[in-house]
C-alpha cells in the first residue's frame, strides 16, 4: 500500500499532519487517465485588467480536451443551462462535501478575495466538509500552510488534494508500469521567485539536457533546475532536443494559466501543448482526471461512492479543469466566473456581475455547462 501525506484536521486540536492510505491500484488509475490539453497562446504575463477589459483572445487560454467519445458523451448538456447563484450559501444545505479549488476562488495566488474566507468559514460552521483540490505543483500540507497568513483556519478544512502530492507518490513508489518505467534521471522545469519544488526523497538525478535525460518533470516554467532561469522560449527550445529521444514529459500541473495577484501566469501546461505539438509524450497529473476526485472522496472516508457522490460538489473557475472534472467524476458544480475566464464573461471589474445570458453564451462556447454559477467565490 502507498502512503499519501493528507492534512486533516485533529478533532478538538485545529490541525496536524495524519497518514492516509492509498492502494496501489488507485494511483495506477491516475497513469492510464492521464489527460492531455492543448493551448494556441505563447503570450506570457498578461495583466489581468487588459485580460479583462481589452479584445485579447481569451479562448487562447483555454485547454481543449483530447478526450475519448465516451467521456465526452458525460459532459452536461449545453440546453440545460447553470443556474446562476446570489453565493454558495444558496445551495449549502445540499451538499455536505465541498472540493475548492484555489487560485481563481479563494485567492488570486497572493490575497484572499473578499467574502471567500467567510465562505469557508460559513460551509465549516454549517458542518460541511471542506477539500481544497487543486492544480498545484505542491505537495498538500504546503498547500494548507499558505492559506493561514491569508486568513483561512486551516481547522476548517478536511485536508488538500494537489496535482503536486499525487506526482509526489507516484515518482517515490513507482506503481504503474510508466513510472516503473522512467528511469531516474530528469530535467526538471520549475519555480524561481515562487519558491523551487523539492525532489528530495525522489532519487532523482536532475540533468540539464536531453542527451542525459530519462524523462522530463514539469513542476513551474521560471526555471530548468542545475541550468538557472529560464524563459518560456528556453524551454521550448530544450524540449525542441527532447522529443526525437522519446523523453516523457510528466506535468505536475495541468493548468495553462494561472491568476496571480492582478495578472495571469503561465503553467506547465504551456509547456505541456508545446510538446504535444513536437509530438512528445504527455502526462498530466491533475484534474480533469476522475482518479483526483476518488482520491478527494476516500479522504474525508466515503464508504458508500454513489451516496457520497450526490453529497458533493465541487467549485472552481475553469471550465476544462474544474466543471469537466467535476462532470466526469459524476458530481455536481460551481463554475466562478471571476477566475480565467473573466475577459469571456466581459466582467471588465472587480465588482462586475454578468446577466445569465453572458454565462449561457461561455457555455455554448465551450460545450461545457456546470451545475450553478456564482460571479465571485461568496456565501
Amino acid at each position: 500500500m502507498a502512503t499519501v501525506h493528507s492534512s486533516i484536521p485533529a478533532p478538538g486540536s485545529g490541525f496536524k499532519e495524519e497518514r492516509r492510505i492509498l492502494s496501489p491500484s488507485l494511483l495506477l488509475k491516475l497513469d492510464a487517465r492521464a489527460t492531455s490539453v492543448m493551448l494556441s497562446s505563447r503570450r506570457c504575463l498578461i495583466p489581468l485588467q487588459l485580460y479583462r477589459a481589452t479584445s485579447v483572445d481569451s479562448h487562447c487560454y483555454a485547454p481543449v480536451l483530447k478526450r475519448k467519445a465516451s467521456t465526452m458523451s458525460r459532459r452536461r448538456p449545453v440546453d440545460t443551462k447553470a443556474e446562476l447563484l446570489a453565493g454558495v450559501g444558496d445551495v449549502h444545505g445540499q451538499y455536505s462535501t465541498w472540493l475548492l479549488d484555489q487560485f481563481g476562488v479563494l485567492h488570486d495566488g497572493k490575497t484572499a478575495y473578499p467574502h471567500a474566507v467567510e465562505a469557508v468559514r460559513k460551509l465549516y460552521e454549517g458542518g460541511a466538509k471542506v477539500v481544497v483540490l487543486s492544480n498545484s505543483s505542491r505537495r498538500s500540507s504546503t498547500t494548507l500552510a499558505k492559506l493561514e497568513p491569508m486568513g483561512f483556519d486551516s481547522s476548517w478544512f478536511a485536508g488538500a488534494v494537489t496535482s503536486g502530492e499525487i506526482t509526489h507518490q507516484m515518482l517515490e513508489r513507482r506503481p504503474s508500469p510508466l513510472f516503473k518505467s522512467l528511469g531516474g534521471r530528469c530535467i526538471h522545469f520549475t519555480w524561481g521567485d515562487r519558491g523551487a519544488v523539492s525532489l528530495e526523497g525522489l532519487g532523482l538525478d536532475v540533468v540539464g539536457q536531453p542527451e542525459d535525460a530519462d524523462f522530463m518533470l514539469a513542476h513551474g516554467t521560471e526555471v530548468i533546475a542545475g541550468v538557472g532561469p529560464a524563459s518560456l522560449d528556453d524551454m521550448r527550445d530544450l524540449m525542441e532536443k527532447a522529443a526525437p529521444r522519446k523523453l516523457p514529459l510528466i506535468v505536475a500541473n495541468p493548468d495553462v494559466v494561472t491568476v496571480d495577484g492582478d495578472a495571469l501566469r503561465p503553467m506547465p501546461g504551456t509547456l505541456a501543448k508545446w510538446y504535444e505539438e513536437m509530438g512528445g509524450e504527455v502526462h498530466f497529473m491533475g484534474k480533469p482526471a476522475e482518479i483526483v476526485y476518488t482520491y478527494a472522496r476516500q479522504m474525508v472516508g466515503s464508504e458508500n461512492i454513489n451516496s457520497e457522490k450526490a453529497q458533493m460538489i465541487a467549485v472552481g473557475d475553469s471550465l476544462h479543469h474544474d466543471v469537466l472534472g467535476a462532470v466526469d467524476a459524476g458530481i455536481a458544480s460551481i463554475f466562478v466566473g471571476g477566475g480565467i475566464h473573466a475577459k469571456e464573461l466581459e466582467m471588465d471589474s472587480p465588482n462586475s456581475e454578468p446577466p445569465q445570458g453572458k454565462y449561457d453564451n461561455l457555455y455554448d462556447v465551450h460545450g461545457i455547462s456546470p451545475t450553478y454559477a456564482v460571479p465571485y467565490f461568496r456565501w
